[in-house]
């Protein structure tokens, strides 16, 4: 299918985009994996690669194609680069980039012009590259921060979407990286500890560039936000236990809330007036969201049936081994812009079972599990209702919503059924 490069902000990305792999190496740190590694885990179709991942997140609609390009393999996508640099070190423990960091990616964008015509991506003739007309990776020699404990470790980078950072370069007379259409880059690291990295992070950081994705972690790191129900938080390092995983390997597909608002899905919307009786299938090949509005315009409920395989993407991980599917109930509050307050967020986790596993995060940063009695189903919590101490359907502002999510039902054919009424 054509990708539609008119509206950037709110471009939904369709068929094949091109996408280039830039492997950065460094005169103290080298490259340690192979051109062939990468391809396979970026182009790959297996589990634990990325367009195997995408096309199950995207419901089909997306996955990735190498760029043309004449370094090494011809049209493999990927050009590898010995910078004549030692590796610019990121030493802030939040992840903060270097500017120099961006000087080098421009000086090798430079060179990556010797091997790629930036034009012929120029679909729509505006002289600038949108990332759905050319998504851009860098993979620079070390340490991914995020996956290690050593946030100041010696030939490390903090893997992340990068539009708005610097300015744009311009290559074959052709805007790359430029921030006024989100057209950023991601740079992760090569190296999940000693081994080449995992999907998980590559995938949440595409999200930012394709989908401009918002993060639903606590972005001041003091709980765990939504915890690993989805993949724009700690769902991005899922991993299946039965299947000998690493972290990312098996990231959780983005959520109901990710999903509607890259426009992958369209929920079925119920109110006072259509309440009632609903039910949603758990078929591995689609996916359906129930939007409960409330007496507030900018305030609602997501409901969607969970299906905890590995082969839906959520990961098998902290008990789930034995959980077919439940009800993910997320209270949403658009008036707020992220789950940095705890006590309002953006996106919020409704547990089935009142516990606080995704709010606790101790002194140092020790985190409790997820558990499968977060979700609703037979067997274990079924009713959200208001004002009550176990799962309150209430506004995050105390008030009640008058509304009653209940009658949690499984059926023979993996769909849950369930009530919701109105006060």
């Amino acid at each position: 299918m054509a990708v539609d490069v008119t509206k950037y902000t709110t471009i939904l990305p369709l068929g094949q985009v091109p996408l280039l792999v830039v492997r950065l190496g460094w005169t103290d740190v080298p490259l340690t994996t192979t051109v062939t590694e990468w391809s396979d885990l970026i182009f790959g179709n297996q589990r634990k690669q990325l367009n195997e991942y995408e096309l199950r997140n995207t419901h089909g609609s997306m996955s990735f194609k190498p760029v043309i390009e004449s370094e090494g393999v011809a049209n493999d996508g990927i050009i590898t680069i010995n910078m004549n640099y030692t590796h610019p070190q990121y030493t802030d423990i939040n992840g903060s980039q270097k500017s120099d960091v961006e000087l080098r990616k421009g000086e090798a964008l430079a060179i990556v012009d010797n091997y790629v015509d930036f034009a012929q991506y120029d679909l729509n003739g505006d002289n600038t590259l949108s990332s759905a007309e050319l998504t851009i990776i860098f993979v620079l020699a070390g340490q991914e921060q995020a996956m290690t404990a050593d946030k100041a470790h010696n030939g490390s980078v903090w893997g992340r979407w990068m539009s708005g950072f610097m300015p744009f370069y311009t290559q074959d007379a052709v805007k790359l990286l430029d921030i006024v259409v989100k057209a950023g880059d991601i740079t992760i690291g090569e190296l999940h500890g000693t081994q080449i990295a995992t999907v998980g992070i590559v995938a949440h950081e595409l999200h930012h560039a394709l989908y401009n994705s918002i993060d639903i972690y606590d972005l001041d790191n003091t709980t765990r936000g939504i915890g690993n129900f989805g993949m724009m938080s700690g769902g991005a390092h899922g991993f299946d236990v039965t299947r000998g995983d690493r972290a990312g390997d098996s990231p959780a597909l983005a959520n109901a809330y990710t999903q509607i608002k890259a426009g992958l899905v369209v929920p079925q919307e119920i109110n006072a007036s259509t309440n009632g009786l609903v039910s949603i299938p758990a078929n591995l090949t689609t996916y359906n969201v129930i939007k409960i509005n409330t007496s507030r315009p900018n305030e609602y409920f997501l409901v969607e049936n969970y299906v905890a395989v590995a082969e839906r993407g959520n990961p098998i991980i902290s008990g789930w081994d034995n959980l077919n599917s439940g009800l993910l109930v997320l209270r949403v509050n658009e008036n707020k812009t992220d789950n940095t307050d705890e006590t309002n967020r953006m996106v919020e986790v409704i547990e089935a079972d009142g516990n606080t596993n995704i709010d606790y995060k101790d002194a140092f940063h020790n985190t409790m599990p997820d558990v499968a009695t977060t979700l609703f189903y037979e067997g274990n919590a079924v009713v959200m209702s208001p004002n009550s101490l176990t799962a309150s359907s209430n506004f995050a502002d105390g008030t009640s919503s008058g509304i009653t999510l209940d009658g949690v039902s499984r059926n023979a054919d993996g769909s849950i059924s369930f009530n919701v009424t109105y006060q």
